[in-house]
């Protein structure tokens, strides 16, 4: 029984871990954008359900990017300083 139970404990286990790889690529302005999403046998639903999240993160990471370029003060230069 004892011998059983020590060859049992040795067992490896198999390892049933599937991979997902998704590159991206952020552009000069800081945009990014995700490509060629690859992976092992996945169900289709989920896969479908992974590339709408990854949309949504690129859409709202873009969105923050344009504001915020947006947002920023226009650059002055004056000749003379202005006195009030």
């Amino acid at each position: 029984m004892a011998q059983i139970k020590k060859n049992m404990s040795r067992k490896k286990k198999v390892d049933d871990r599937k991979q997902l790889l998704i590159r991206y690529k952020i552009d000069e302005k800081g945009c990014v954008s995700f490509i060629d999403p690859c992976c092992d046998e996945i169900p289709a639903y989920l896969f479908g359900k992974i590339m709408e999240a990854i949309s949504n993160v690129e859409r709202e990471w873009n969105s923050k990017i344009a504001n915020k370029v947006s947002s920023l003060p226009p650059d002055i230069t004056l000749d003379k300083p202005i006195i009030k």
